[in-house]
């Protein structure tokens, strides 16, 4: 009986602290045209409609209507989500800004179509 009281307690405990961990590590989904330079460095999630996709070297370069942000997916992460992907798409892009020749862009971790 102590047993079932000590393994209820703990399974309390974490479902708290997982909880707690999810209200705190929940990120607001961007519009892609709000990127700016505040968030060089952070992991972000936008979303947008794609205007174009490019491939050079198995390297994948996506481009938003309105927005001069450019989304690339090295080749180590490209996956078949964003090899299939296609023109006036909604999608949800998870990825860190980062400054390239200087101009912002945002490194693909992951796709979600919207």
């Amino acid at each position: 009986m102590h047993l079932n009281v000590v393994l209820f307690i703990v399974i309390l405990a974490s479902l708290l602290f997982l909880y707690l961990y999810s209200i705190n590590t929940t990120q607001e989904i961007l519009d892609i045209k709000h990127i700016n330079e505040s968030l060089l460095g952070k992991k972000v999630i936008v979303e947008g409609i794609v205007k174009s996709v490019k491939s050079y070297k198995g390297h994948y370069f996506i481009s938003f209507y309105e927005s001069n942000v450019t989304v690339v997916f090295f080749r180590d992460s490209v996956n078949e989500k964003v090899k299939n992907l296609k023109t006036n798409t909604e999608v949800k892009i998870i990825g860190v800004v980062n400054k390239y020749k200087n101009k912002l862009e945002i490194i693909g971790e992951d796709i979600v179509y919207a």
